[in-house]
């Protein structure tokens, strides 16, 4: 069986991230059915880039390129990222008004939205601003109804990398499982 392809951004906005423990133990995990690769902190758009700025616009092209090639290659995406203040953090915001702006290749995409955060919410009002974003027609992803949000997250990871909640972990599986089967 061939392995579904799924690009994972980390939205978090430094290193080290509870988020970035969760898609690699995803892709630990589930590495006999996905082959996952990762977009982080270093390779997303700077913030507050003015979109109008034709030099700004001219500079920050390589890497929105290097972003909408590595989607296209991909079956899925999964965007994991903290709370910040209720909301998804700026940085990746500023990528999907990008998208928006240019050459979305996001549309139709399907997309499972997670989130680990140091909050006991676990960052779900941050993912359903997040979801909100990704459904409009603007950016029209196909996002995947279900979510998983992780509360009080610098606790949740073993040393070794693995979830230490059996709750999570059993929530966890069946949404990966179920997100895998749909037909892209």
């Amino acid at each position: 069986m061939e392995k579904i392809k799924v690009l994972a951004i980390v939205g978090s906005d430094m290193p080290p991230s509870s988020n970035l423990k969760l898609i690699n133990y995803i892709k630990n995990e589930y590495k006999d059915l996905v082959e996952i690769s990762i977009l982080d902190y270093y390779d997303l758009a700077p913030y507050f880039m003015a979109i109008t700025d034709k030099n700004i616009m001219e500079e920050n092209l390589p890497r929105l390129n290097h972003i909408n090639q590595a989607i296209e290659e991909n079956d899925k995406i999964i965007i994991a990222c903290p709370e910040y203040d209720r909301s998804p953090p700026a940085r990746i915001l500023n990528l999907l008004e990008w998208f928006s702006f240019k050459d979305n290749k996001i549309k139709s995409k399907p997309c499972l939205l997670l989130s680990a955060s140091k909050g006991r919410h676990g960052g779900n009002r941050g993912l359903a601003i997040l979801r909100q974003a990704l459904e409009s027609p603007y950016l029209g992803a196909n996002v995947y109804p279900e979510s998983i949000h992780i509360g009080k997250a610098f606790n949740i990871f073993t040393d070794d990398g693995s979830l230490a909640d059996i709750t999570y972990l059993s929530q966890l599986d069946k949404i990966i499982n179920e997100f895998l089967e749909l037909k892209t």
